[in-house]
């Protein structure tokens, strides 16, 4: 497998995974946390484009060989939202933090966001790719119509 490959599939698992574990530390009293010294609404306010990032990478590692199309947009929606869900779920379970239906609905608007851009940069991509392969010269016999 070459870098092109893997490069965007790794870094949406590497993204996810640094969402991961900024979700799921410790808060303030059980151990210093990046995230400590943040008050309230601006940790609310990461919410939405923390998930529309992850939505435009996941998306992008997706749809690198092929379309992306309403199937795969609406699984990797639904994949997002659910991650986002399992983490304030998680969120429960940690010293110092509670899951919220807040965050959780930050998380969701996030994701619709993401999945808006994901399917502009689709498109966008692939105006260019079917441009950039209309200058090419037609095999002899071959009609363009």
């Amino acid at each position: 497998m070459t870098v092109r490959n893997w490069f965007w599939p790794m870094t949406a698992g590497v993204y996810a995974a640094l969402v991961a574990a900024a979700s799921l530390a410790p808060s303030a009293g059980h151990g210093a946390h990046w995230h400590d010294p943040l008050d309230s609404p601006t940790q609310n306010a990461l919410h939405a484009p923390a998930y529309a990032a992850l939505v435009v990478l996941v998306g992008i590692a997706a749809g690198k060989k092929r379309r992306l199309g309403l199937k795969r947009l609406a699984v990797i929606g639904l994949a997002c939202v659910a991650y986002g869900i399992a983490l304030e779920w998680g969120q429960a379970l940690v010293p110092g933090r509670a899951a919220s239906v807040s965050d959780a609905m930050h998380n969701l608007l996030g994701v619709a966001v993401g999945l808006v851009a994901t399917a502009l940069l689709d498109v966008r991509s692939r105006r260019r790719a079917h441009l950039a392969g209309a200058g090419k010269p037609t095999p002899a016999g071959k009609s363009t119509e």
